[in-house]
């Protein structure tokens, strides 16, 4: 099936599956804005609605309405209130169209598109150093903080070689019917403590990732499509997602696990990658079905394992098609024994209110999809040029060992500045040169709590 017709045939599945198109009721004026009551499931409530225009539209003299836009995100963003809804006009959002990034997302404020077409002609591009906590940054397009309410109808590029479309920190945030493409590492972080949901997105041709859950988050994903995006989704620490219904196509690896991570997954396919389907590592834990809830997870295709278990748990993988290899402690026909079982994944504890905000859209008559074709990934590892030394007298080392490539792509993960180097003759990564001791043992920390042991080494 071709893309075109593949997505003409995903809207229509999306459509007749149930998305709500509410006509707008009672529109007013109000604040030189508008409001539009919104039919939620449990309530009724009005929102206020900024109308931004990239092409037309004017932050000095807008007025947020639809006849007179305002022309940034960014501006949209400072003046909204809480349950604002900023809706986009068709173009290109970017720093040469006036915006500043990263967007910060809060204070319950949705930022709205196209829904159904996946944001197709609505590309928010670009990229600004977003810092999480003391130490880390990132390089960001929209953050996503507490509060923040929900992201639908756009398309996200975030050209930076170690570019994120959208981090997610510590919030619950509905992240519907997006495009995230050309993110140069990894198209959506999730961190922190967060629940968000994120639902009938389509993740393609990103960098590193397509998904990368962090932290303790434990979000919904369900019914996203993964196409050849490297790893199609990655779950690190102690993130405890749930996986239901998402598709992953020609990606290098299509789930992978490491640290403390648990996940459940429901009715899932994955297919087609160049590597392996699931990988576990470390002290992951995997429910890939039981004897009372069957998996229902489709693997076909993938050129080396369906599933390869390289963690200290064994898998259980019951109700599955299971069409290639597998490898390591994986009980696929029944639940193992007592003494043999693999620990139940946490429960995930999501928001006891899920309210998705429905407005109504002009669907395009067709689309078409992003014509960039992927570019070709070296089978090798990367080797990046080590940063300047500080003038400090004395400097703390991190390496660490790698037994595989899938090892060290996914320290670059956690240190995307980690380099190549040699240490007493053996072949290891440095993740990082810090200042004190106290940074160079949290960086030691971070690697265990995703099953690599590192050690620490003076200048």
């Amino acid at each position: 099936m071709s893309r075109n017709s593949r997505v003409k045939f995903n809207l229509a599945r999306l459509i007749l599956g149930g998305i709500a198109i509410i006509i707008p009721l009672n529109l007013m004026p109000l604040a030189d804005a508008q409001t539009i009551k919104l039919d939620y499931k449990q309530n009724r409530e009005q929102a206020i609605v900024l109308h931004v225009n990239s092409a037309q539209g004017d932050d000095g003299q807008g007025k947020g309405t639809e006849s007179l836009p305002l022309k940034t995100i960014t501006h949209a963003l400072k003046i909204a209130q809480p349950k604002t809804v900023i809706m986009l006009a068709p173009g290109i959002y970017s720093v040469e169209t006036g915006e500043e990034f990263p967007l910060y997302l809060q204070t319950e404020v949705t930022i709205q598109g196209s829904p159904a077409s996946l944001g197709h002609n609505i590309i928010i591009q670009g990229g600004g150093l977003f810092v999480i906590g003391p130490v880390k940054s990132q390089n960001v397009t929209i953050a996503a903080l507490e509060r923040a309410r929900g992201i639908t109808g756009i398309t996200v590029i975030n050209p930076d070689p170690r570019g994120y479309g959208l981090w997610i920190e510590s919030a619950n945030p509905h992240i519907t019917h997006n495009t995230f493409t050309r993110n140069g590492s990894i198209g959506v972080a999730v961190n922190g403590k967060g629940a968000p949901t994120i639902a009938h997105n389509y993740f393609y041709n990103n960098g590193g990732n397509g998904l990368v859950i962090y932290g303790h988050a434990q979000p919904q994903v369900t019914d996203n499509e993964f196409e050849n995006t490297g790893f199609g989704i990655s779950v690190m620490e102690n993130a405890a997602p749930l996986f239901r219904g998402n598709k992953l196509k020609g990606n290098k690896i299509g789930i992978i696990l490491a640290g403390n991570a648990q996940a459940i997954l429901r009715n899932n396919m994955i297919e087609n990658s160049t590597e392996n389907g699931l990988v576990a590592i470390a002290q992951s834990v995997v429910d890939l079905g039981r004897v009372n809830t069957p998996g229902g997870n489709t693997f076909r295709g993938n050129r080396l394992l369906d599933i390869k278990n390289s963690s200290e748990n064994p898998i259980n993988a019951f109700g599955n098609d299971l069409t290639g290899n597998t490898e390591g402690n994986i009980n696929i026909t029944k639940l193992a024994s007592a003494s043999t079982q693999s620990p139940s994944p946490r429960a995930p504890q999501f928001p006891s209110e899920k309210s998705d905000i429905s407005i109504e859209v002009n669907a395009p008559a067709s689309m078409s999809p992003l014509t960039n074709n992927p570019t070709e990934e070296s089978e090798g590892i990367e080797i990046f040029v080590p940063p300047p030394e500080t003038s400090s007298s004395i400097m703390y080392r991190v390496l660490v060992a790698t037994k595989t490539n899938q090892d060290a792509e996914m320290i670059r993960l956690l240190f995307p500045d980690a380099f190549s180097t040699v240490y007493h003759g053996h072949s290891m990564l440095q993740v990082g040169l810090f200042s004190t001791e106290e940074r160079a043992t949290e960086a030691l920390e971070d690697l265990k709590l995703n099953g690599f042991i590192g050690i620490i080494v003076n200048n």
